[in-house]
């Protein structure tokens, strides 16, 4: 247990809220110019309820709060007032939050460093209930745990919809964990998990067995799930889909349009979970932000069974999915569109990119590639839009001064393989060093392999080209037109490059491709720099941990 707290009167922090939340469906606001207390989950189970009255709190085994009005609480765990010892070590409850919102109400409540598990218990850390809206505000670190046959943050019963939000300056994560054969967000055991959605913070959810990540619990369906900003790394439980649908269940109307998604599935990465060939995923629609999407054995990465529709992925959208290997019954999924089917017949690709702008892009990995081999392996196919984006965005650099800043502290752990390029320079306040560098050992590699050539020795060659070179630069970084033809040369030699980098506060990995139809040298803006997220945009990548 944890060290007792000195004796304090109890007390509650009071402050003015108010904030405004944009949705891709439209402007929703946190009511303005109203008080919003804080509740501590340490002091009992909390009850927030909006109905026609207003929006009202109720704490058990806490007189001073029963029905208590207030139009945006404030919930955390930790109560710093308190002088008892009721937290396990690492600072988690098992009390847990209700949230009912009556049909045509909307409940505003900001989760902040809430630490919920119930792990060794039964039923949700956080319940959804009623037919009106819910929105969640994530700040700091907060952490939703669930027991047996319960989701992390439930929601099964509620009609309405939930919003799981990061819209004010601090920062929000949210861990959810579904127990077994519940969701981590979305259906407990059994049930749908329906109208979700997601427009900021960084969320990992992890499904319990044989249930989503996001959507629905063991032989429940994931539907009308949508995510158009924020991290979201999802991971399911044994034969559902990361984002869509649990063991025997369907995946429809499941959205992407903004914001980096990485969906691991044991079923589909993104769609429905195993059951009949007959599954289903439907509606599925990306048209926005970076999705990487990994099939189970035998399974899509964006998909389902034999009744998937064709998934839909246009405009700026960058994807790239593999589907699940083969094993001794069935074959290995498509990318996106259908399972393996008995007979060792492989998935069949069901994609419909016509929508897909020229700043988009969908890389096809090969069945049973993992999400730490994306980095290095080749894509089997490249889908390029035709359709010029109406509004491209470059994205900015931190230092907002066309990477001629530059703060490299690096913490990289990948400098003993002979191809790999690690700078660990010491911050400075321009590129040349970094680059002159880069440069350096960049056209050594080029270099040896021409004169390897030159000798007949092609062998040797082939081994280095194979090998590809992985510069790994801590953080974010900005090459020049040099480094870039450097880059392109080494391309068309028919070199991946991978490129390991940190850009705000988050770890991203670029490979541009071997023999790529898009030259580094083309990206550069009108002063010769380009930065690494403009290589992300155009080649693709994905998250690191």
């Amino acid at each position: 247990m944890r060290k007792m707290k000195g004796s304090i009167s109890r007390r509650c922090m009071a402050a003015i809220i108010s904030a405004v939340m944009l949705m891709s469906t439209g402007a929703m606001a946190f009511p303005m110019g109203v008080y919003a207390d804080t509740y501590y989950l340490e002091n009992g189970s909390i009850t927030v309820t909006a109905n026609d009255e207003g929006q009202f709190v109720t704490q058990a085994s806490n007189d001073e709060v029963q029905n208590k009005s207030d139009n945006n609480p404030v919930i955390r765990t930790d109560d710093p007032s308190v002088d008892r010892d009721t937290l396990a070590d690492d600072g988690s409850t098992t009390n847990t939050i209700t949230i009912n919102a009556e049909a045509g109400q909307t409940a505003n409540v900001t989760f902040k460093d809430v630490n919920i598990d119930k792990s060794e218990h039964y039923g949700p850390a956080v319940d959804i209930t009623g037919a009106g809206d819910v929105i969640i505000e994530l700040d700091g670190n907060n952490i939703a745990k669930s027991g047996e046959r319960g989701a992390g943050i439930q929601k099964e019963e509620n009609t309405g919809n939930l919003t799981i939000a990061d819209s004010n300056a601090t920062a929000g994560i949210l861990t959810a964990n579904g127990g077994q054969l519940a969701a981590a967000i979305g259906g407990g055991n059994a049930k749908a998990g329906t109208d979700i959605t997601i427009t900021g913070g960084t969320i990992y959810a992890t499904g319990g067995g044989l249930a989503a990540a996001i959507g629905g619990g063991w032989y429940g369906d994931g539907t009308n799930i949508t995510i158009t900003g924020g991290t979201v790394n999802a991971r399911s439980g044994s034969v559902a889909a990361a984002i869509g649908g649990g063991s025997n269940g369907n995946g429809i109307n499941i959205t992407i349009s903004g914001g980096t998604v990485t969906a691991i599935g044991d079923g589909s990465g993104i769609g429905s979970g195993n059951g009949t060939d007959n599954s289903t995923a439907a509606g599925i629609k990306i048209s926005g932000g970076t999705v990487t999407a990994i099939g189970g054995e035998t399974y899509p990465g964006i998909g389902g069974g034999e009744c998937t529709d064709a998934v839909i992925i246009s405009g700026p959208a960058i994807v790239n999915a593999s589907g699940g290997a083969e094993n001794d019954y069935q074959g290995h999924g498509a990318a996106i569109g259908t399972r393996g089917s008995n007979h060792s017949e492989n998935g069949t690709e069901k994609l419909d990119s016509t929508g897909l702008y020229n700043t988009g892009r969908i890389n096809i990995y090969p069945a049973g590639t993992t999400i730490d081999q994306m980095s290095t392996v080749q894509p089997v196919a490249t889908y390029i839009g035709t359709i010029e984006d109406p509004n491209p965005v470059i994205p900015p650099n931190p230092s907002g001064q066309n990477g001629t800043v530059i703060k490299n502290t690096n913490d990289n752990t990948n400098s003993e393989s002979n191809n790999s390029i690690t700078n660990d320079t010491t911050p400075v306040d321009e590129a040349h060093a970094f680059v002159a560098e880069t440069d350096a050992k960049l056209e050594g590699y080029i270099n040896n392999i021409l004169a390897l050539i030159a000798a007949g020795k092609i062998e040797e060659a082939n081994a280095l080209i194979a090998n590809g070179i992985l510069i790994d630069t801590g953080r974010w970084h900005t090459f020049n037109k040099d480094t870039c033809a450097l880059l392109e040369k080494a391309s068309q030699l028919g070199i991946k490059v991978t490129l390991h980098y940190e850009y705000d506060h988050t770890k991203y990995s670029t490979t541009i491709p071997a023999k790529t139809t898009i030259n580094p040298v083309s990206l550069c803006d009108v002063k010769g720099f380009v930065g690494f997220m403009n290589f992300y945009k155009y080649y693709g990548g994905f998250v690191r941990k």
